[in-house]
């Protein structure tokens, strides 16, 4: 099978939501979305936490003093009252470890560390997300090497993409959080 780059049509969405990115052009799809912006009226909604962040869309929830967008995105679902399942806390947890290398560098903040107590209070294990990332056994290693191996860089829209088929997993024994500690 051949997989192949093709551009989506942005027009057909009403919203789009572009998180964790400073400016419009690291999404590569800058022209695209700018030019199905002159086709429907639709909205960009703009999540980030980047301190060079440059306000490019209708809406910016932007605060350059977050740790992380999952803080945002956790920050967002409290002040909506909206239901933090374990699931969600996991993955907002486990994005938290990542911008904040475990809490150790200078992203680290006590909101962030009190954002991290409630998403805990899910019943969430952090020892066992925080050994996704340092544990690198030979199923995690080979999935890497198919990462790297699939890397292709299109430098028009000065973008590196790779891709994971069902059948890359097969067999490796991985748990799903190992995934999001490779990304």
């Amino acid at each position: 099978t051949e997989i192949k780059n093709l551009p989506p049509n942005l027009a057909v969405f009403d919203l789009w939501l572009i998180a964790d990115c400073s400016d419009l052009r690291h999404t590569g799809l800058s022209e695209q979305l700018l030019a199905a912006r002159n086709i429907i009226l639709n909205y960009l909604v703009n999540l980030d936490h980047h301190a060079s962040n440059n306000f490019f869309a209708d809406l910016n929830l932007v605060d350059a003093n977050a740790s992380s967008a999952c803080e945002l995105v956790y920050n967002f679902y409290q002040a909506n009252h909206l239901n933090i399942s374990p699931a969600i806390a996991r993955g907002l947890l486990t994005g938290i470890l990542s911008d904040t290398d475990h809490f150790l560098n200078a992203g680290t903040s006590g909101d962030s560390l009190a954002v991290a107590a409630e998403l805990l209070k899910q019943g969430i294990d952090i020892t066992r997300i925080a050994k996704l990332f340092k544990k690198n056994n030979l199923a995690k290693i080979k999935l890497a090497g198919k990462i790297f191996s699939r890397l292709k860089i299109n430098s028009r829209y000065n973008i590196a993409f790779t891709y994971l088929r069902q059948k890359d997993l097969n067999g490796l024994a991985l748990e799903t959080e190992a995934l999001d500690a490779l990304a």
